[in-house]
């Protein structure tokens, strides 16, 4: 249920991927007004910290929805726990910090994943609730 289109996520994606150049913002306070500021400032992603700041899921769920753009959230840990609830609140992707092995790695990409990978299925705001997933 992200206000950014489909569309915005997947050129988001085909841009970083391409390694094009895209302009964000870092944000460390919680406040959705100051991310519904940001998406007319002519960015194309934010950068919310729950690293560096004292932000939890619960706080940083209402900035996702204030957000116009796609949001990347660095996790404050690499723990499963945090990249379940991470991504269950529905960012466009994650920035996990402190990856410094190829295990580590693919714990990582096991704990983002369901098909083989160990992320169970919830009806947060990432499945719309229940009405978006298949």
């Amino acid at each position: 249920m992200s206000p950014f289109s489909t569309t915005q996520a997947s050129e988001f994606r085909r841009r970083l991927i391409d390694r094009q150049p895209l302009v964000g913002s870092m944000v460390t306070l919680s406040s959705p007004e100051v991310v519904e500021l940001l998406g007319g400032c002519g960015l194309d992603w934010l950068f919310i910290d729950a690293e560096h700041s004292p932000m939890e899921p619960r706080d940083i769920q209402p900035l996702l929805q204030a957000s116009s753009l796609p949001c990347l959230i660095r996790t404050k840990d690499a723990d499963a726990g945090t990249i379940k609830k991470a991504l269950d609140i529905g960012p466009a992707g994650l920035i996990v910090p402190q990856v410094n092995s190829r295990e580590q790695a693919e714990s990582v990409v096991a704990a983002s994943r369901y098909a083989g990978g160990g992320r169970g299925v919830g009806l947060a705001r990432a499945h719309g609730y229940g009405t978006a997933f298949a």
